[in-house]
């Protein structure tokens, strides 16, 4: 709104400056065509024909009227709904910008827990105001009695810190997406025993031929005496 206010006061400047230097130029340089144009359009209006003609020229000044008068309107009392009268002061007429209203809110509803963010929307309305809550909150929270405690702390910081009268406390709850489960890790998994393997079949031993290292006939018992 702010950015459409902008460009329409610099619409309106820019018209002006052209405006005034095509007068001033006119009235320097042009003034007979001009009296002949202002003649002309008198004689016009002045004929008993030109009823049709005032019509149309009442409904285009209507047509660039009604929207000023209305845009003006709007922009009187933006300004005034920039702030709100502190119910709660006595003998003087004090009055709470809306940003602080939105800073308060946006603190103390966030300090929550649960409370991912909080994006606070305040509308004047005369000497109260009325407040909506977007709060985002994490999924595993309990809805009601989050809300409830929601209300609990707007309603305190509106009416007990800030001293206002809420009119109107709507809250809007959005949750967060539960985070995606990761798969199941291998790591530590028990490996599958190796299957015992047969034992190798033992080869016959074969005794090597040559030459024995042991005597291994019997000794006859012989008396050298005999």
């Amino acid at each position: 709104m702010n950015t459409f206010n902008r460009m329409v006061v610099i619409l309106i400047l820019l018209g002006t400056i052209a405006g005034s230097a095509l007068a001033v130029f006119v009235l320097l340089f042009a003034s007979p065509f001009l009296a002949t144009i202002f003649a002309n359009l008198g004689a016009t209006l002045n004929s008993p024909k030109a009823l049709e003609l005032r019509v149309e020229l009442m409904v285009i000044a209507l047509i660039f009227f009604v929207p000023s008068v209305v845009l003006l309107l709007f922009e009187v009392r933006r300004s005034e709904g920039n702030s709100i009268r502190i119910s709660q002061v006595t003998g003087s007429d004090a009055r709470l910008s809306t940003g602080a209203v939105l800073q308060s809110l946006r603190y103390y509803v966030d300090a929550l827990p649960g409370v991912v963010r909080v994006k606070p929307q305040v509308m004047t309305r005369a000497k109260m105001i009325d407040v909506r809550l977007d709060v985002e909150t994490t999924p595993d929270i309990d809805v009601r009695a989050k809300t409830e405690e929601i209300a609990r702390t707007a309603r305190g910081v509106v009416g007990e810190k800030l001293g206002l009268q809420l009119n109107r406390l709507s809250i809007h709850i959005h949750q967060t997406q539960y985070p995606r489960r990761k798969p199941a890790s291998t790591e530590g998994a028990t490996a599958p025993a190796p299957r015992p393997q047969p034992a190798p079949a033992k080869e016959p031993v074969v005794a090597a031929s040559g030459p024995a290292d042991v005597n291994t006939s019997p000794v006859e018992n012989k008396n050298p005496l005999t």
